[in-house]
């Protein structure tokens, strides 16, 4: 059986959200980790797990599933602590 060379994806998973997709799968991610997305309008989330898939047809496709915690303006959101104004500028910037 000849082994699969890609491309290999990032999936993420956030509940109440479509999951979406990065090529940047060489990017380590680790459980607890924050993650700002600026695809997602700005929100921040907390990595909570990670699964390896080699699925080829399925719900969870080849790849990485990160599954993610929206912690957007939470007591989790450090970088809204420490920046308020950045994330609560107007879209006519």
């Amino acid at each position: 059986m000849e082994e699969y060379e890609g491309p290999w994806f990032t999936t993420f998973h956030c509940e109440g959200m479509l999951p979406w997709q990065m090529e940047h799968y060489d990017i380590p991610i680790r459980i607890g980790e924050g993650f700002l997305d600026a695809s997602t309008e700005y929100r921040r989330f907390r990595v909570i797990d990670i699964w390896y898939s080699t699925d080829k047809r399925g719900a969870f496709d080849l790849g990485r599933h990160v599954f993610l915690k929206d912690v957007t303006e939470t007591d989790d959101d450090r970088l809204f602590a420490m920046e308020p104004a950045y994330f609560r500028r107007s879209d006519e910037d």
